[in-house]
């Protein structure tokens, strides 16, 4: 199944970081979570990435804002995708900063790149991320702050959620990685004392096929390698 997924913004550097560019923001961050790289396109910029069986195609249009339906409208076509894949991600100033609103239809409420879209499409029946930009302004100076650069402040607004959902888990899996590496050397330093000190020789006694399997396997070395193995693996499926 195929999604057309399109975040909206603003082409040109003088815009990449203002706060009308959350939805370029977002997709950029998919992009490079997932080790992808937008191409040019007609009106816009697209990067494809699978996920669970589905393909998603991701679209930050080259348009400028206001024409934004002319670029969703054109890929539509060109994907064969149905509204009900479309999913549209936009800044909203009525909602306070960092906050994300999920909502599977609904007006443009005064965003001008939803409205372009629901004019080209013909319907506002499609799935929409918001992500909430405030609206701390004065009278008279919304655009300047829709479209002025993120502040620090903002910028360190936006991280703290994820240092405080993820902070603990980056730290475990640092730790496992580091104990990981600590063994590994351990184990070559093991290995080239134990390969000096020892030496194979051809023995008298041929063992057959099942005793051979146990002294490979069936050892203590062996089963305590499998039993680390093992609590390794599940330690690493909780913390991912």
């Amino acid at each position: 199944m195929n999604y057309l997924v399109v975040g909206l913004g603003n082409i040109g550097a003088e815009y990449a970081n203002t706060r009308h560019n959350m939805g370029f923001m977002v997709l950029d961050a998919w992009a490079q979570a997932s080790n992808i790289v937008f191409e040019s396109g007609r009106y816009g910029y697209t990067a494809t990435v699978s996920f669970k069986g589905r393909k998603f195609t991701l679209l930050k249009p080259t348009t400028y804002m206001n024409l934004s339906g002319k670029a969703v409208r054109y890929w539509m076509n060109e994907l064969k995708i149905p509204v009900e894949q479309l999913m549209v991600i936009s800044d909203d100033l009525n909602i306070p900063f960092g906050t994300l609103r999920l909502r599977k239809n609904g007006s443009a409420g005064g965003h001008n790149g939803l409205t372009n879209i629901n004019e080209l499409i013909g319907t506002q029946d499609y799935a929409r991320i918001r992500v909430g930009i405030g609206n701390d302004f004065g009278r008279g100076q919304q655009i300047g702050y829709v479209l002025g650069e993120l502040s620090d402040e903002e910028i360190e607004q936006m991280l703290l959620p994820i240092i405080s959902e993820y902070g603990t888990s980056i730290l475990l899996y640092g730790l496992y990685s580091l104990f990981l590496a600590v063994v590994n050397i351990a184990g070559f330093i093991l290995l080239i004392i134990g390969f000096r000190k020892y030496r194979a020789e051809k023995g008298s006694v041929a063992l057959s096929a099942a005793d051979t399997i146990k002294a490979i396997v069936i050892n203590p070395g062996m089963l305590t390698a499998l039993i680390l193995l093992g609590i390794l693996t599940i330690s690493s499926l909780f913390m991912m």
